[in-house]
């Protein structure tokens, strides 16, 4: 994947050590009124820097934004998957205070960096997989985001344009009737209660 890095809006500065770039969306069916599991991310071309390196550039949040009309049916952390690379979430994942599922139209994960260099997001891809409700009409803006948002800010990171913010990946929707790109799935054991929850694959299969 060649390295990009996304703006949302002109203004925005370019933060030259978040070396990252957006996965291809791939979902289970694209049928109208029916239920989908979607899978997205990112990839860390680099590892993310650590906070004696660039303090102004860390990521502690990752806001999922569905395009309008979509609703994601995520009722408990059990229905949304963490795939593939380890991330530091907040809490242990048996609690679940790392997943924000309240709002049908985003998803919030919450990550437990220290910001130094063992707690930083390694090279590596970090995906999601949760279902939603494919909806009809689609909507004519039909692009999904994937935001990285930084530590600190009071009520986290709840829409593209909050100043938590620090990069936006837009990622295009499909259309009825079309369907994913094919990838494969190799589901991995690990340790303790981690191991119902993660898979370790870098390109699901549906």
């Amino acid at each position: 994947l060649e390295f990009r890095r996304v703006l949302f809006r002109s203004g925005r500065p370019i933060y030259e050590k978040l070396k990252s770039g957006p996965l291809p969306l791939q979902w289970t069916s694209s049928k109208a009124l029916r239920s989908s599991i979607i899978t997205i991310g990112f990839e860390c071309i680099d590892p993310f820097p650590d906070i004696v390196v660039a303090p102004n550039q860390q990521i502690n949040e990752v806001l999922i934004t569905l395009p309008v009309g979509f609703q994601h049916l995520v009722s408990s952390p059990q229905d949304f998957t963490l795939v593939n690379e380890e991330m530091p979430l907040k809490g242990s994942l048996a609690e679940g205070l790392w997943l924000d599922f309240m709002q049908k139209d985003r998803l919030r994960i919450m990550m437990n960096l220290n910001r130094t260099s063992w707690t930083t997001l390694k090279v590596g891809r970090y995906q999601f997989r949760f279902p939603v409700l494919v909806p009809s009409p689609l909507p004519v803006f039909n692009v999904w985001h994937v935001s990285l948002c930084k530590p600190n800010y009071p009520g986290g990171c709840q829409r593209l344009t909050d100043p938590a913010v620090l990069i936006n990946f837009a990622i295009p929707g499909f259309d009825i009737g079309e369907a994913s790109p094919v990838a494969r799935v190799e589901p991995v054991a690990e340790a303790g209660d981690r191991k119902s929850t993660r898979l370790n694959s870098s390109h699901p299969r549906y």
